[in-house]
């Protein structure tokens, strides 16, 4: 019997049951008698805000300068393969192709290959 996704029932699975709720969050004054700032003058709190707020701002400008600097670093490149140079290196046995060539036309085979045709022209230009 086949089914489809659409017509199955998604199975829920059950929370485990606590019997006490949740903890709750520190309030603001909690949290600051912890840290000592309850106590501080508003003075104090504001000039503690404002070399938070200065710091961050002499943070900006250093980001910002590095974001720009990216598009100047340039990719990593990939090594250079030197074109290697078939005809100066290799040598050519002349004759034995020659006698090749001679052999097929003895034996009729009909015309030449394409292999031949390509190796003639070279031998014929040197």
């Amino acid at each position: 019997m086949e089914t489809n996704a659409r017509n199955q029932s998604k199975k829920t699975v059950k929370k485990v049951y606590t019997p006490f709720p949740s903890p709750q969050p520190e309030s603001q004054i909690n949290k600051e008698l912890a840290t000592g700032e309850y106590f501080l003058k508003a003075s104090q709190k504001k000039r503690q805000k404002m070399e938070a707020i200065k710091a961050k701002q002499a943070e900006a400008p250093t980001k910002r300068q590095e974001e720009r600097n990216k598009a100047f670093i340039p990719p990593k490149e990939k090594p250079v393969v030197k074109p290697k140079e078939a005809s100066t290196e290799t040598k050519i046995d002349v004759a034995a192709i020659k006698g090749k060539i001679q052999k097929a036309k003895k034996r009729k085979l009909g015309a030449l290959t394409e292999l031949y045709r390509g190796v003639l022209a070279k031998v014929e230009t040197w």
